[in-house]
């Protein structure tokens, strides 16, 4: 098994990209034969009764991981909530989830984005390179089925 920290955790749905802020986070790889992760947050209490809400329809939902460090791509994962408890200030929420893997990653995104938003020569590099290590959510960003390998 291998851990790793979570730095930033969204939720993907049809008509936005929910980011939340994470306090805490941990997601294990529970074997490296099988493709099931294990994925704990811990978040502003604030937003318990959307997690509550999420747990009791039982179903799949598209998430994205940014582990380690800021300057990682996300990882894409389909993840169901299988418990969820208050602490003292926060939320802890645990998903099992199974990781997705994108054909066309976040650089190969916001490059083309940078480009139609005009970008060019010396300004494309050096907002490209700030980007990447921003990692801002893209515009018109979803998740396409047909993508997903």
């Amino acid at each position: 098994m291998r851990a790793f920290n979570v730095i930033r955790f969204q939720i993907v749905d049809e008509q936005r990209i929910n980011e939340f802020l994470v306090r805490e986070g941990i997601i294990i790889d529970k074997s490296p034969t099988t493709e099931g992760w294990l994925l704990e947050i811990c978040i502003e209490l604030d937003h318990q009764e959307y997690f509550q809400s999420l747990y009791e329809q039982g179903e799949q939902i598209d998430i994205r991981v940014m582990i380690t460090r800021p300057t990682n791509d996300p990882a894409l994962f389909s993840a169901k909530i299988v418990d969820f408890l208050e602490l003292d200030d926060e939320l802890s929420v645990i998903m099992d989830c199974k990781i997705h893997t994108q054909r066309q990653t976040y650089a190969e995104q916001l490059l083309k984005q940078l480009i139609e938003e005009g970008h060019t020569g010396e300004d494309l590099t050096k907002t490209f390179d700030r980007h990447m290590q921003s990692k801002p959510k893209l515009k018109e960003e979803h998740i396409n089925p047909e993508e997903i390998e």
